[in-house]
């Protein structure tokens, strides 16, 4: 699905154990780091590409495709309300 960010991500994973192997874990703590943080930036990323198709398709939330605006130009998302009355 996301084959460039696959092969990072080995990458990564194979510079991160030499370095583990190598004893240089100054290096290999700033490696780690900085993977943790990239991968939770695709994450964040692939998440958001998800939700956006999904919202696009009319699907995300059980909403219609079109978007509710507020007069300030705010979207508002409807909170789902069960049809049954409250006693």
């Amino acid at each position: 699905m996301y084959p460039d960010r696959i092969r990072n991500t080995y990458a990564e994973h194979a510079q991160i154990l030499r370095g583990i192997l190598r004893r240089k874990s100054d290096q290999t703590t700033l490696l780690l780091k900085a993977h943790i943080e990239e991968s939770k930036a695709e994450v964040r990323k692939i998440s958001l590409h998800k939700l956006f198709e999904a919202k696009s398709a009319g699907t995300a939330w059980g909403f219609a495709r079109r978007p509710l605006r507020r007069k300030s130009g705010l979207r508002r998302i409807p909170l789902r309300v069960s049809h049954h009355r409250l006693r």
